[in-house]
């Protein structure tokens, strides 16, 4: 049959020792403090009231619902256009100078993907000309 063995981690002698002594002062004190009313020494009354301004942001405050008209506000200026309101006219400058930039790159890009294909059919075409046997000739 199997044995059962109990392991105890007990504190150091010294800290319970110190941990017995504080407990039995503490049940001392708190002993005759059992039917005393919590009122007389806690609650509303014993605490700051408010200055002015935290009355008056508490009364302001309903919620959620006091940012009502601003998101009203922000719902109406919203749309793939509404950006256009706030944009100075240097921007659109700079807008604009890079679409054109962007056009222009795109136009050397397709131009240059159109010379290396015709430069690729060239290259096939001369290795199946030498592979049967004919030299190619260029006029």
């Amino acid at each position: 049959m199997a044995e059962v063995q109990q392991v105890q981690n007990l504190p150091a002698p010294f800290i319970e020792a110190a941990g017995k002594d504080y407990l039995s002062e503490l049940t001392g004190a708190i002993g005759g403090a059992k039917g005393i009313d919590p009122s007389k020494f806690m609650g509303r009354g014993f605490v700051a009231g408010q200055d002015p301004f935290t009355t008056e942001a508490y009364g302001l405050s309903s919620g959620l619902g006091s940012y009502a008209p601003y998101l009203t506000g922000a719902a109406a200026s919203t749309g793939k256009d509404a950006y256009k309101d706030y944009m100075s006219p240097y921007q659109a400058d700079v807008i604009k100078t890079t679409m054109d930039q962007f056009d222009v790159q795109a136009a050397e890009r397709s131009t240059f993907i159109k010379s290396t294909s015709l430069r690729s059919r060239c290259i096939r075409w001369r290795k199946r000309r030498s592979s049967s046997g004919r030299v190619p000739t260029i006029k």
